[in-house]
């Protein structure tokens, strides 16, 4: 498929505001009953100064992207003063969200680059793909109009041990029955 620049700004701003929400529900949750009251206070009202231009307005993704590279870089620290205090999977799923929210922007920013130096091709996962990997039964009718490059590739399904190698994707991915 090719990415169209405007559909991937939007689906990236859908996306990076819902991640928003999750931060801030884990931070909320997570983070600020560990903290003492002035230290509380304090990294709310910072949460707040970066929060409310992206809650409040019609944000563009750059908007938000700074905003959860400032809450990351925020949290990091408040997370660094009560680590001690914190359950072990607590600060598991502090730290995991706040990698995740990394690899987000990392992620987007590349994808924002190689659509805007021209068009790019994304692999889409289509309903094969899916029935492999939810174990469904997917029924091929008139198979038989399909080119035979197609044909050939899914020849591999019907062997004594079938599989399927996806090298389109990033990285490539093999179903096998034990999967």
């Amino acid at each position: 498929t090719v990415v169209n620049r405007d559909k991937l700004l939007l689906s990236t701003t859908n996306a990076a505001m819902a991640l928003c929400r999750e931060m801030l529900r884990k931070l909320l949750t997570k983070l600020c009953p560990r903290l003492d009251a002035p230290s509380c206070s304090e990294f709310l009202v910072q949460l707040s100064s970066l929060l409310s231009p992206v809650f409040v307005t019609d944000s563009q993704f750059e908007d938000i992207k700074d905003a959860i590279q400032n809450i990351t870089t925020l949290s990091q620290a408040k997370l660094a003063e009560v680590e001690e205090g914190l359950m072990e999977s607590d600060a598991t799923v502090l730290k995991d969200c706040l990698r995740s929210a990394k690899s987000f922007i990392d992620t987007s920013l590349k994808r924002f680059t190689a659509v805007s130096q021209g068009p790019v091709l994304e692999f889409v996962e289509g309903p094969l793909v899916t029935a492999l990997r939810n174990g469904n039964w997917l029924l091929l009718d008139n198979i038989n109009c399909a080119p035979g490059s197609v044909i050939e590739r899914l020849n591999s399904l019907t062997e004594a041990d079938p599989s399927l190698s996806l090298l389109e994707k990033e990285p490539g991915l093999v179903f096998k029955r034990s999967d």
